[in-house]
């Protein structure tokens, strides 16, 4: 299926204008990333999203649709409820009360989670590892392996070339005992989605648990 299939986003994907409320145009590539991630979520999955950011969408469409939602980030300010709704209000018109009280949050590093071992069918990472060091990303997917569930897929998304982290992922694959769920597309089409401002295109990957 050619959502399993690692590769550049392009013009040709589904693009959102809207997840659960508006998608601003600064944050280009989300237009992309958040209908592809959210054709990974259905009622029936426990699910994480990591490094999920205050404002940001995916986390509220993850409590629309999925049965047990979790949601991490570095900043603490994800810890205070009125916070992020009053934000939500005022940045978007948008009253996400119901939603976020379906999410069960923790302020952590993607380092050191503290979730149960073998608990989450799906993990999700949108946009989030090309700010971390190459090493980094490495004990972050050690992280994700440990908290997956044997059948879980990791999906992920990130700036490209940044940190050479399609390097560093495709290289540690076996090191880490995960594999592709799907092909690995690394020729950049033409109409791959770019940001001019920040010379920067956007790469999708599925990844799970290698069971040879």
């Amino acid at each position: 299926m050619d959502r399993l299939t690692s590769r550049y986003f392009t013009t040709d994907d589904l693009r959102w204008e809207q997840c659960i409320y508006h998608i601003s145009l600064d944050w280009w590539s989300r237009l992309y990333e958040y209908p592809w991630a959210a054709s990974f979520c259905n009622s029936d999955l426990t699910v994480l999203d990591a490094g999920c950011g205050v404002g940001h969408h995916f986390k509220f469409y993850l409590a629309q649709t999925c049965k047990e939602v979790h949601a991490c980030d570095l900043d603490s300010c994800i810890l205070n409820e009125k916070l992020i709704i009053d934000g939500i209000k005022e940045s978007f018109n948008y009253d996400v009360t119901s939603l976020n009280q379906k999410i069960n949050y923790q302020c952590c590093d993607l380092n050191q989670m503290k979730y149960p071992d073998n608990y989450f069918d799906r993990i999700f990472c949108i946009s989030v590892l090309e700010h971390c060091e190459p090493g980094e990303v490495v004990n972050i997917l050690t992280g994700f392996k440990r908290l997956l569930k044997t059948d879980g897929l990791i999906v992920l998304t990130f700036d490209v070339p940044t940190n050479n982290l399609l390097d560093v992922i495709t290289q540690n694959l076996e090191t880490l005992n995960l594999t592709l769920a799907g092909d690995l597309l690394l020729e950049r089409p033409e109409n791959a989605i770019y940001n001019k401002t920040w010379e920067l295109y956007c790469f999708r990957m599925v990844l799970k648990i290698d069971q040879l």
